[in-house]
């Protein structure tokens, strides 16, 4: 996970650095430029042929953050619901930026919420945590502190 470029900690910062591999003429590594932050092939094609001014926005970039970030998390949560319905609340751009933060990550959000599911259960004496209630808690994590 962002093993080649590394973590890009803005929209800015990702799309300076398709900017410069487009300006060297190196396409193959704006594909994997792409790949590694989570953004289609199809969109780093567009961009690579001028169609679209720039490789991400804000949205597209939280939303690939989040759809790699997932990919390499073994939890006993259910980090797809978590991670799909963190994407949807990427349309508003003060969160889809908090997200692609540097500070913040799916991993920290799915165990942050993972430990609250174990006091509410221990809490309640029950063994089920509304869906809803986690959401809340991990859109908490990353909109809190």
């Amino acid at each position: 996970m962002f093993d080649t470029f590394g973590e890009f900690d803005t929209v800015e910062e990702l799309n300076q650095a398709a900017a410069g591999l487009l300006a060297e003429g190196d396409t193959k590594n704006i594909l994997l430029l792409a790949k590694e932050n989570g953004i289609e092939e199809e969109y780093a094609q567009a961009y690579i042929e001028g169609m679209i001014p720039f490789l991400v926005d804000s949205m597209s970039a939280a939303i690939g953050k989040l759809t790699i970030e997932k990919e390499n998390i073994k939890s006993q949560m259910p980090v797809r619901p978590i991670a799909d319905y963190l994407c949807t609340l990427c349309e508003d751009d003060s969160f889809s930026t908090i997200v692609r933060s540097k500070r913040k990550s799916l991993k920290s959000c799915i165990d942050a919420v993972e430990k609250k599911c174990r006091e509410e259960c221990k809490r309640t004496k029950e063994q089920y945590v509304p869906d809803m209630t986690v959401f809340k808690w991990a859109k908490n994590y990353y909109t809190e502190g």
